[in-house]
């Protein structure tokens, strides 16, 4: 082979190698940039869960990173003034009879799964247990949250939280500030959960109560301060035993209506007594 051939051939060869390596780099690129992208849309809108905290699995870091106030002990209600429940005709109360307030059901705020829901405060994300049958059914103790929705103009996650632990199941009710990050947890006067709040038209107060067996609670939480160092403290209290409740609502910002109920025998058979109230907080 001529010298001349030869430089020809060996060039010739150089190239086809830098070409092959040039091809293999850019699959490769292109490779990586495909599991990149892959990895991206594949966690794209999701929780970073190992950032979170499990409040049920870890109540001491819980603590650490959010303030809780505890809301409603009897002694605490003992010290303020009673709930006046003047008593209404039936007429009068379907005259004040109007839509209640509801949570906003619209909650992008909230990320969940199967087995856990996320609440995300300015502080951080908080994931609670939903409640898993199969594992109530395996263990002794047992810990899980109900998420009921976000009062949108307070900023307040409500939820329920439950424990069950030797036969006995404990429900407590829970508001998170998703502004100043505290959690406020509501003293139950019964074994039973408060059914969901409800809000005054002027977000001032906001309307706790349950009713067990024959008897019933009712309570005023009243809302000061700013948004970003609003804070929550009992107002006023109302217990009976002559009455379960039936309906109850805000009519204006400072006053809400009842309907009472009880069971009666009449001639051997049971017959609903109901009873109509009205609230006037000053």
């Amino acid at each position: 082979m001529s010298y001349t051939r030869f430089l020809v051939f060996f060039s010739l060869l150089v190239i086809i190698s830098c070409s092959e390596k040039k091809n293999k780099d850019i699959q490769g690129n292109s490779n990586r940039s495909n599991n990149k992208m892959n990895n991206e849309i594949k966690t794209k809108g999701q929780p970073k869960v190992s950032k979170l905290i499990n409040v049920q699995e870890n109540q001491n870091k819980t603590q650490e990173n959010q303030k809780t106030i505890e809301i409603g002990y009897q002694e605490t209600y003992d010290k303020l003034p009673k709930i006046d429940l003047e008593q209404i005709s039936q007429s009068e109360f379907q005259g004040f009879k109007k839509s209640l307030l509801k949570l906003n059901s619209a909650l992008a705020k909230v990320y969940s799964n199967n087995s856990t829901f996320t609440i995300i405060t300015s502080k951080g994300k908080y994931r609670f247990n939903r409640l898993n049958n199969k594992d109530l059914n395996k263990v002794d103790k047992y810990s899980w949250a109900e998420y009921h929705g976000f009062f949108d103009d307070l900023k307040l996650y409500v939820l329920d939280d439950n424990h069950y632990t030797d036969n006995l199941e404990f429900s407590s009710l829970v508001l998170i500030d998703s502004i100043t990050n505290v959690r406020y947890n509501f003293i139950n006067q019964f074994d039973i959960g408060f059914d969901i709040p409800l809000v005054s038209p002027n977000n001032r107060f906001l309307l706790i109560y349950n009713d067990y067996e024959d008897e019933s609670f009712i309570s005023v939480v009243e809302s000061s301060g700013e948004r970003n160092s609003r804070t929550f403290k009992e107002f006023a209290s109302f217990k009976t035993d002559q009455w379960n409740i039936k309906e109850i609502f805000w009519i204006n910002k400072n006053s809400f209506v009842v309907k009472g109920f009880k069971q009666e025998s009449t001639d051997d058979k049971e017959v609903n007594i109901n009873s109509y109230y009205k609230a006037v907080l000053y």
